[in-house]
């Protein structure tokens, strides 16, 4: 598999080779960066000669993970109008352009005067009218900029939405495929909820163990959110491509999927982030997959500071970061005396060793784990190999160390694409062993090769691509 990276503001500055089908990406920033290591990771078993272009995309100055609408569109005509891309190809766009639908419901309203009272229940019926609503302000930005800006407080440029749906509808009547994340609608409103509440650790430890003891409260939290209608629609979803919702490893829908059924398709897209070490220990990068192969080399991952404290530890065996007798004793003292525990060696210590159980309790300490750090931040676990877990990052429930929890539709879109990838290979829609060609030329090849095998036997073949 080749991966080559295209900037949106020079685009043809490489040649594509047309021999394969190709995997566009459509992303930017650190969020793009994890999305074309997935992808290489999850693709790269398929065939060496799948392509994966790379097509930077602006994020937003306020969050990187948001991409700027109006480039977005921008990219994708110029994909429309240039040899980028072709019939066939598959295409990622790892982004969202999401708006609340209570919000969305007056916005229409003062501008169509349609009184709508959209839910996630209704969304799909209105869809027509939404259409609607982005194409007139797409067109008259000018006449209902009070309007946008009160949808658009990160300045994503939501009125360039119509653009971009029209351009991805484009290339689907091409015959590419296209790929959209469905959203994840509840996802900022359950966790903020969570914290109010002072439940984040009972959120976390039904994420990372689906413990049924906390599904009440979880659940609670969950149908608070849904009553009030706390819904964030992926306007983006409106667009004629596959909408992929984010599924757990099980093949079940995950906890912060969409539920507006404008989704048509759905993935795995809920992976733990695994460090993988050399035979000293030193991390040699991290992977989505396993515990041994290296997907996101150490050198290119933009986060090790950030994630540094918890490296130390996540996936090493807890008998050789276990504090000794003395150190749980210093710990316990300092504890009782109100003290800071930050000068003690940083260690594992065992929570039931140095807090009492009424400030268990109260702090809800051994929710996510047994073991606690020098400086009673962060909270660690052991699997049934005794290797040291972060519960929080482990948002695949499973027993493999995770430093990062990588989840969302965006990876799901990713899984899809393999998924259709290997579904045309198998019906030999893209052909593995020689380069792709026409028909009628794949028509002659095969031809003389019956020729060869059976004395004036000739036959045409039709290997174009279909879904």
């Amino acid at each position: 598999m080749k991966i080559s990276l295209e900037n949106s503001s020079n685009l043809n500055s490489r040649q594509i080779n047309f021999s394969r089908r190709n995997v566009h990406i459509l992303d930017g920033g650190a969020h793009g960066g994890y999305i074309k290591h997935f992808a290489e990771s999850m693709i790269k078993d398929l065939h060496s000669d799948v392509d994966i272009k790379f097509h930077n995309v602006r994020t937003n100055p306020k969050v990187e993970s948001v991409k700027q609408l109006w480039e977005l569109e921008g990219t994708l005509r110029y994909l429309n109008e240039s040899d980028q891309i072709k019939k066939g190809d598959f295409v990622s766009i790892p982004g969202q352009a999401a708006v609340s639908l209570l919000n969305l419901n007056e916005r229409i309203w003062n501008v169509l005067r349609e009184g709508l009272n959209l839910t996630s229940d209704n969304v799909k019926k209105h869809k027509d009218i939404i259409l609607r609503f982005l194409n007139n302000i797409y067109h008259n930005r000018n006449s209902f900029t009070e309007q946008i800006k009160y949808m658009d407080d990160l300045g994503q440029g939501i009125e360039n939405t119509y653009g971009v749906i029209q351009e991805i509808n484009r290339l689907t009547q091409k015959g590419v495929n296209v790929y959209i994340p469905a959203g994840h609608p509840d996802d900022n409103s359950i966790k903020w909820l969570a914290g109010e509440r002072n439940q984040k650790e009972d959120l976390y430890k039904f994420i990372s163990t689906g413990n049924k003891q906390f599904s009440p409260v979880v659940n609670d939290i969950i149908n608070t959110v849904r009553n009030n209608g706390w819904y964030e629609f992926n306007l983006l979803s409106l667009a004629n491509a596959h909408i992929v919702n984010v599924m757990d490893k099980n093949g079940e829908e995950y906890l912060f999927a969409s539920r507006d059924g404008l989704a048509n398709d759905r993935a795995r897209g809920v992976y733990n982030f695994t460090p993988i070490r050399d035979g000293w220990g030193k991390i040699k990068g991290y992977s989505y997959r396993d515990e041994s192969t290296v997907d996101y080399p150490y050198d290119e991952f933009p986060d090790n500071d950030k994630i540094a404290n918890i490296n130390k530890f996540v996936g090493l065996n807890i008998m050789g970061l276990f504090a000794d007798e003395n150190e749980h004793k210093k710990y316990r003292e300092l504890v009782k005396l109100g003290k800071s525990t930050n000068s003690l060696p940083d260690k594992l210590y065992k929570i039931s060793e140095v807090f009492d159980e009424n400030e268990i309790s109260r702090r809800k300490l051994n929710y996510l784990g047994g073991f606690i750090n020098n400086n009673q931040k962060l909270v660690f676990d052991i699997n049934s190999q005794g290797k040291v877990l972060f519960q929080k990052c482990n948002c695949e429930g499973s027993e493999r160390p995770s430093v990062k929890s990588m989840w969302g539709c965006c990876f799901a879109t990713i899984g899809a694409i393999k998924r259709d990838i290997r579904k045309a290979m198998e019906r030999k829609e893209i052909d593995t062993n020689i380069p792709f060609t026409t028909s009628l030329t794949m028509g002659l090849i095969v031809a003389y090769a019956a020729a060869t095998a059976m004395i004036g036997g000739m036959f045409y073949h039709n290997n174009s691509f279909r879904r």
